[in-house]
């Protein structure tokens, strides 16, 4: 157990999620912005 692993394991979930939902945040605007 390496707190330095581990902090980097939760900076990269966090950065993945953090652009998996500005994709989905842009994705609904565009959607609602064209359709």
């Amino acid at each position: 157990w390496e707190l330095g692993a581990a902090f980097g394991f939760m900076l990269l979930f966090l950065s993945s999620v953090i652009v998996w939902g500005t994709l989905k945040l842009t994705g609904q605007t565009l959607k609602s912005t064209m359709g």
